[in-house]
């Protein structure tokens, strides 16, 4: 009698994917956050959907600098307009820095995780006429 063993080894790679849904409900994705002719404070909401089959951190984090402003596109125009940004109910101060605002404590195989994010204008009536913007660039890392 002979015994024999074979080790069986495969590796799955980690994948993690970020999509941005609008609204609280629905499936109909966004790749940004419009605010339409807004004179007065308004706040618009977006999920942040996250695909991952390993325990992760979602950071986010100002991509363009402004720090949680929004900022003419024309330079001349100094004057920016301040925004409050929360995820999952908390407010997030942006920079530069990234901003940890969720992490996925156990994997359970590949699964989507959301967070509702929203994005709060004020009064922006006296402000110049013309194009603000911000961009916020969020980030999943293996923990």
């Amino acid at each position: 009698m002979d015994t024999e063993l074979i080790h069986i080894k495969y590796v799955v790679n980690p994948t993690a994917t970020i999509s941005f849904l609008s609204g609280s409900s629905g499936n109909t994705e966004v790749s940004s956050v419009v605010f339409n002719d807004v004179v007065s404070t308004i706040t618009n909401q977006f999920r942040v959907c996250v695909n991952s089959n390993f325990r992760y951190s979602l950071s986010v984090n100002s991509a363009t600098g402004h720090g949680g402003q929004l900022k003419h596109t024309d330079p001349d125009v100094t004057e920016p307009i301040p925004y409050t940004f929360t995820v999952g109910g908390s407010t997030v101060t942006l920079g530069t820095t990234p901003y940890t605002v969720a992490s996925m404590e156990r994997p359970t195989g590949s699964g989507t995780r959301e967070y509702l994010a929203s994005i709060t204008i004020g009064d922006i009536e006296n402000y110049t006429a013309g194009r603000y913007s911000d961009s916020i660039s969020f980030t999943v890392t293996a923990e």
